[in-house]
């Protein structure tokens, strides 16, 4: 049965609002479950089986700022005139901005010396309302001491090296003001990143500060600070952080994992931008917010040698220790070559400050072998869609390959990267596999040496090999994350960075330029070309010309320009000249069946090919594509050299000032009147005549016996001019003869 209230009943409620409104809400859910149970069903599996892609995430500003200690001078003002730039550029829309300040001094420099006033002006505008709409991080690779310790309290978050040691503030100070100590307390309170005792603790020795369980939570205090917390609340456990008499200081490790005061964990800046979610390649410093961007250009093309690296590199030492670059853009079309030289240039970008000068390679076709190793030194990469990366390219010498591991390694330490990808790319025998860390979804690419050198390798998760053995295409090192963009031409590169007008070219003198046009294929195409046709008109003619000379000098540039540009060595010229000694001994010294001038010319041929590559024979798919070109110049060029020898024979006696070279060409007629008086004469009566030549003997000439010029030849060996001479023997109008001196 209902029960109806009468009217004062309605009055008064029938049950607290708080419980009416729970079972009202209780009632509805039940009601609601019950129509709607297959509905609820339905809607759970559709969940599972086709969840939403999310959203496209807008790309997060980073700007990484290298703050060199100790802050003295005009560190701070610089500082904050390079945050000022980095905030016009800042986007109003999308995520909240990080600017990065990482503290870097020297190997003995920690902080200790930097100045009070300024350090307090530098922290008070990181943690001021200007820089209220960005994520200020302070990075600490190293052990941070001094007032440098002020400026990291006044960032919003502090990221820290395990091994790293933060604190001692007060060292190097004296005597502790009440201006310093309310500094640090302003700051703190401001920031509350660390809490203002704590970072008196590390000011002055003096102080003596607690860590406080009370009933309200963990406090931090003060020893005057515990005695009130002990009068006014219930003091549950109290441990003493930082004793009288010491400076507060702590590890990376004591920062996070003990006290929480740091946000994450950063041996280098691969985990730190890790912590920071954002890809590596953007947490990298912008030195055209000093003062724009002065760009210069480096052609890196062909081969790289030693003499080229060593003036490249020169250049551009140069040109930072005038302060007058901040910007190099490396345009590298290579096949790789001298892997020492390489190297040592790899080290040379890699050691330089990305707080000064931005690297840029620009690879729109190849960089192919140690070339490679260039192009990945620099801190941004920019590739051609169809580029080749790496694999095959010039010969590399097996040992130094072996010994490439460990520079790789200590160049991927000091800049937070892996070694592995790069060395595989060198390398061929090195296998890299797909990493994943488990938990973060983190992806590295390593081979199975570095894992094992890795502290956390447990936690990485094999996944695919990477195919390395024929190098990469632009495409794949962009989504492996080994370049950040992608353009098939310069101009393209240009707007990437936003720079304006085309970058000055660094140009070689004109020596460097001239054994680089020497080198050209085409103009070492040609100096063959003369080369074998002087030699040939010297060969062709009794005496002197001149053309011998030209010859020499051709095949000496030829081999200079090759052996300077690193195609050539000494190999190749003891060949060449061992080539031009057997022909000459074949045509003075022992004229015969022909067997040593042939294998002088075969040498002659084989060193000017080895000459134009750095491989012997080819091994690999590179080497397999250049070898026919090397061959197809050389056939180019003897073939050119029998062509014009060719038409030298032909029309060279018609030649204004080449005519008395050669005599002119016997028309027919006369040529069967001089057969028919041949096979009519008859030398029998020169037998044991003597007589003296008038062409030297190569073995045949001409000899005068009396007043008659005969056509005669040695018994096999070189007779001079003017040379007495007998006649040895005589069949038919076959004269022989020998000399008498």
């Amino acid at each position: 049965m209902f029960c109806i209230p009468n009217r004062s009943d309605w009055r008064r409620p029938i049950a607290p609002p708080a419980v009416r409104h729970r079972l009202l809400l209780f009632a509805l859910c039940a009601v609601g479950l019950a129509s709607s149970a297959p509905v609820l069903l339905d809607a759970r599996s559709v969940i599972a089986d086709e969840v939403p892609p999310p959203a496209l995430v807008q790309p997060v500003d980073v700007h990484l700022l290298t703050l060199p200690l100790p802050i003295t001078g005009s560190v701070d003002t610089n500082a904050m005139q390079t945050i000022d730039r980095a905030l016009r550029n800042l986007s109003t829309d999308g995520p909240r901005p990080i600017l990065v300040i990482e503290f870097r001094g020297s190997d003995e420099q920690t902080g200790v010396g930097s100045q009070f006033e300024r350090s307090l002006a530098l922290a008070r505008f990181l943690a001021g309302d200007r820089l209220r709409r960005v994520r200020t991080v302070a990075y600490v690779p190293h052990t941070l001491q001094g007032h440098a310790v002020l400026v990291a309290l006044a960032c919003e978050e502090i990221i820290v090296a395990p091994d790293a040691t933060f604190g001692e503030a007060g060292l190097g100070e004296s005597f502790i003001d009440p201006t310093m100590r309310r500094g640090y307390e302003e700051v703190a309170e401001r920031r509350r990143v660390i809490p203002a005792p704590v970072a008196i603790g590390m000011l002055d020795r003096n102080a003596d500060v607690f860590k406080v369980q009370t009933s309200e939570g963990v406090r931090y205090a003060s020893g005057a600070e515990l005695e009130a917390l002990q009068k006014e609340s219930a003091v549950r456990a109290v441990d003493r952080v930082i004793p009288a008499g010491e400076m507060g200081r702590f590890s990376g490790r004591e920062l996070r994992l003990t006290y929480g005061f740091a946000s994450h964990l950063a041996a280098d800046k691969n985990e730190l931008a890790n912590a920071l979610k954002i890809p590596l390649a953007r947490l990298q410093q912008d030195p055209s917010l000093q003062n724009g961007w002065h760009a210069v250009r480096v052609d890196l093309r062909g081969p790289i040698n030693r003499t080229t690296m060593n003036w490249v590199t020169r250049s551009l030492q140069s040109r930072l220790e005038q302060n007058t670059t901040n910007f190099i853009c490396l345009a590298i079309d290579s096949s790789g070559g001298d892997l020492s030289a390489s190297l040592n240039f790899a080290q040379f970008l890699a050691r330089l400050d990305p707080a000064r000068v931005r690297t840029v390679a620009f690879v729109p076709e190849q960089a192919r072998a140690d070339a490679a190793l260039i192009a990945l030194a620099c801190q941004q990469l920019v590739v051609g869609g169809n580029a080749i990366l790496g694999g095959p390219g010039e010969r590399i010498d097996r040992e130094q390959l072996a010994e490439l591991g460990q520079p790789l390694s200590v160049m991927a330490m000091e800049r937070g990267t892996n070694w592995s990808l790069p060395l595989a790319l060198v390398d061929s025998s090195v296998r890299v596999f797909k990493y994943t860390r488990e938990g973060t979804g983190e992806i590295r690419y390593l081979s199975v040496d570095e894992l094992d050198s890795m502290k956390d390798a447990a936690p990485w998760k094999q996944d695919a090999s990477i195919s390395t053995a024929d190098g990469l295409h632009g495409r794949d090192a962009e989504e492996l994350g080994l370049a950040q963009f992608r353009a098939d031409r310069f101009d393209e590169m240009l707007r990437l960075y936003s720079l304006e007008s085309e970058p000055e070219t660094i140009r070689p003198n004109w020596a460097h330029e001239f054994i680089e046009g020497l080198a050209d294929p085409k103009i070492a195409g040609l100096l063959l070309f003369v080369a074998w046709f002087a030699l040939m008109i010297e060969f062709m003619t009794p005496a002197f010309t001149g053309a011998g000379l030209v010859s020499g000098i051709c095949f000496v540039l030829y081999f200079w320009s090759q052996f300077l540009h690193g195609t050539a060595g000494w190999l190749e010229i003891v060949l060449f000249l061992c080539g031009a000694v057997c022909v000459i001994i074949e045509i003075f010294l022992l004229p015969g069946f022909g067997i040593v001038g042939l294998t002088g010319g075969a040498l002659m041929i084989v060193s000017i090919v080895l000459a134009s590559q750095t491989f012997v024979i080819p091994s690999n798919t590179y080497q397999l594509d250049q070898f026919p070109k090397s061959l197809l110049m050389m056939v180019a060029a003897v073939g050119g050299a029998c062509i014009s020898l060719g038409l030298m024979r032909r029309y060279m006696h018609r030649a204004p000032f080449l005519r008395r070279l050669m005599l002119p060409p016997v028309d027919l007629e006369t040529l069967q009147e001089l057969g028919k008086r041949e096979s009519l004469v008859d030398f029998t009566y020169l037998h044991g005549k003597r007589g003296t030549t008038t062409t030297p003997l190569l073995p045949s000439g001409k000899a005068r016996f009396g007043d008659a010029i005969v056509d005669v030849i040695s018994d096999g060996q070189m007779i001079a001019n003017n040379t007495p001479i007998v006649v040895s023997e005589v069949i038919g109008n076959r004269v022989r003869v020998r000399s008498l001196s």
